[in-house]
């Protein structure tokens, strides 16, 4: 089974160190950006990211905005916008750093890498309905940021993982896998409610939770 902890597209379980509720800053691709918003105000700030908005907490009496950065996220300056009331709208700009990741090498069907056209048209259409799950936001903020595993098992890939198959890169590993027996009950990490459900070309047996304020959870490879 896969498990995937997103920020609207991002990851956010990759963070293992919590501090004062919130999972400590990396501003490397795939990492997470944690930004005070200066402005006092009793409404949550509006704050986005690449065009989408962005989960914002009250902490220790003061709004952060909890940005998980894309693995595809180019070394160099970023920019997130902040909306709050009673102030100007405020840019501002972090510099993200490279990170190195795993890299492994696989050899696998051609029909695997190379798609048939039906199947092809198949991977469009479902990769617009995940968009649609990841991208969700609803207003009441998450419960918790802190998940409990869904299942117990051994880490059998690992976040961030750089794969190639049959020698032609693909994109990098967005989860985190956990190995466990099929029929293995697995729980939600925290509170939520499902967002979708279904069998997927690449994924297999898939469910998304809305966790509340864009944070989105994803399993999938589940054999029912």
């Amino acid at each position: 089974m896969c498990i995937r902890s997103i920020l609207p597209f991002f990851a956010l379980l990759t963070a293992v160190s919590v501090q004062a509720g919130l999972p400590s800053q990396s501003a490397v691709p795939g990492g997470i950006l944690v930004v005070p918003v200066t402005a006092a105000t009793h409404d949550a700030p509006v704050v986005t990211y690449d065009g989408k908005r962005v989960l914002t907490l009250k902490d220790e009496g003061q709004w952060k905005a909890v940005i998980g950065l894309p693995l595809a996220t180019k070394p160099g300056p970023v920019k997130v916008e902040i909306e709050a009331a009673g102030a100007p709208k405020e840019t501002r700009t972090f510099a993200v750093v490279d990170k190195k990741y795993v890299e492994q090498r696989l050899k696998v069907k051609p029909s695997q890498v190379d798609l048939a056209p039906d199947d092809a048209a198949r991977v469009e259409g479902e990769q617009k309905r995940i968009r649609g799950a990841l991208e969700t936001f609803s207003d009441s903020p998450p419960a918790t940021l802190s998940l409990r595993s869904p299942v117990a098992g051994p880490r059998s890939s690992s976040f961030g993982l750089r794969r190639f198959f049959n020698g032609q890169p693909r994109s990098p590993h967005s989860g985190m896998d956990i190995a466990a027996a099929t029929g293995t009950p697995i729980l939600a990490p925290a509170d939520g409610v499902v967002l979708d459900a279904g069998e997927f070309f690449f994924n297999g047996g898939t469910v998304f939770l809305d966790h509340g304020g864009g944070f989105v959870t994803m399993y999938c490879h589940l054999s029912a």
